[in-house]
């Protein structure tokens, strides 16, 4: 049952030392704030952390783990004809508890190199990196393409409101997950984040998830619901600050075989900032 607990955790990654001097403009005064924020060319570090406690119930008995990861991220933004030409590379990246990966895998991401157009909504075209025949590469190169907050691409500006869905499929440790998703976004007020005047975005999403596979020689199936909440800034000249996330999941795996049926709950809390 331990291989089940895994799966939940691959289900829903969040968005993963050191200390570089990112290039900060001086926190602008509230008559200097924009009426619209923009994306820009920036060169920044960024520092995650996620958590991820998952608790399933077999025989009456609860087993609880948790997996902690954190990563520091380099991105470098540069103005192009189309957009802004992206690199992103994973300079450390480690994982504690209940992995979905062994330690060779982790390993073997650290230092990969990311590259795509970042358009001015947020989202990557031709994003690429890394060795895709790798599933937890894949992973990690799926939740990095997912980076960026996605605002209206004519930019955003407080009290601005918009909607989009989302349907993904992935392979997650052998079963094929379709994650189908509403995300309602809300940008508010400027605030204070990471010592600077930013703009925040508050997004709620409702997600589903299904799919089938093997596990462990097990025929696996699977069927759940989530809430996440996600709230994320951008400064007054367009550079991504950060974001705060939590999230809810329950999910109920059906082995097939043994007709057994395990409900699981997830709670995930990430945090992402600058390095300075």
């Amino acid at each position: 049952m331990r291989r089940i607990v895994t799966l939940a955790v691959v289900l829903f990654p969040a968005a993963c030392g050191g200390g570089a001097q990112s290039s900060v403009e001086a926190t602008p005064t509230p008559d200097a704030l924009p009426n619209v924020v923009r994306y820009a060319p920036a060169n920044l570090r960024y520092r995650a952390r996620q958590h991820r406690h998952v608790e399933q119930e077999f025989n009456g008995q609860v087993t609880a783990n948790d997996q902690v990861t954190t990563f520091v991220l380099s991105v470098d933004l540069v103005a192009d004809e189309g957009g802004l030409e992206a690199t992103l590379v994973l300079d450390s990246i480690d994982v504690t508890g209940s992995a979905n990966a062994t330690p060779q895998e982790i390993e073997a991401v650290r230092g990969t190199r990311f590259s795509g157009m970042l358009g001015p909504d947020g989202r990557f075209a031709e994003f690429t990196g890394g060795d895709t025949t790798q599933p937890y590469l894949r992973q990690v190169a799926r939740e990095f393409e997912e980076f960026f907050p996605r605002i209206p691409a004519d930019g955003v500006a407080p009290g601005r409101v918009w909607s989009d869905t989302t349907n993904t499929e992935v392979d997650a440790s052998g079963i094929t997950l379709e994650i189908s998703s509403v995300n309602q976004h809300e940008a508010l007020e400027w605030t204070e984040y990471a010592g600077e005047r930013a703009l925040k975005i508050h997004t709620v999403t409702s997600y589903t998830v299904s799919g089938s596979g093997q596990q462990g020689g097990q025929e696996l199936e699977l069927t759940g619901a989530g809430r996440r909440y996600v709230d994320q800034f951008l400064s007054a000249d367009g550079r991504y600050l950060g974001s705060i996330v939590a999230d809810t999941a329950e999910v109920d795996v059906l082995v097939v075989a043994a007709g057994i049926l395990v409900p699981v709950k997830q709670h995930g809390a990430d945090t992402l900032t600058v390095v300075r």
